[in-house]
């Protein structure tokens, strides 16, 4: 089983959230007005929508990890929501512990993987945590590492 198989899984049902999410943040992320970010241009994604992007650097550390918002925005309103903080500037215990929120109000992710282990730290150091993935929710939920970036992604949030 190739690591990208559960994504071919049909006709599976999809998690709906108990966890609230959205009450992680100190705003709603479900509200954000695009004129108060800076727009970050336009593209045609491979479906052939075009998407517009934004982004805006945080006054105060969401959840004491994440300093940057990013947003993309679908022609039918729907939005993909990015916290990105970086690592070198990072404490990990706040991160920890969304994992472990995360995991409690989730359970194990796609992928397996439960609570943080001691042991995530050093993969985090050598910039290849794989962080948690939830594909089953609704909305999809993923707290990964990009390169030099710990990433927050909530995806297909419809904008209000």
């Amino acid at each position: 089983m190739g690591i990208l198989d559960f994504l071919k899984k049909e006709n599976q049902p999809v998690k709906r959230l108990t966890y609230d999410i959205f009450s992680e943040f100190s705003m709603d992320i479900r509200t954000l007005d695009k004129n108060d970010f800076i727009e970050d241009g336009e593209e045609i994604n491979p479906a052939g929508s075009k998407i517009l992007k934004f982004y805006d650097y945080l006054t105060e550390k969401e959840l004491n990890i994440f300093e940057r918002l990013e947003f993309i925005e679908f022609e039918n309103g729907e939005r993909n929501i990015f916290f990105k903080g970086f690592v070198q500037d990072m404490p990990i215990l706040p991160l920890k512990s969304l994992a472990n929120r995360l995991y409690e109000g989730l359970g194990k992710d796609t992928l397996g993987n439960g609570k943080f282990e001691d042991r995530e730290i050093e993969a985090i150091q050598n910039m290849n945590w794989t962080g948690r993935f939830y594909s089953e929710t609704k909305p999809p939920i993923s707290l990964s590492q990009d390169g030099v970036d710990i990433e927050l992604a909530i995806l297909g949030i419809m904008s209000s």
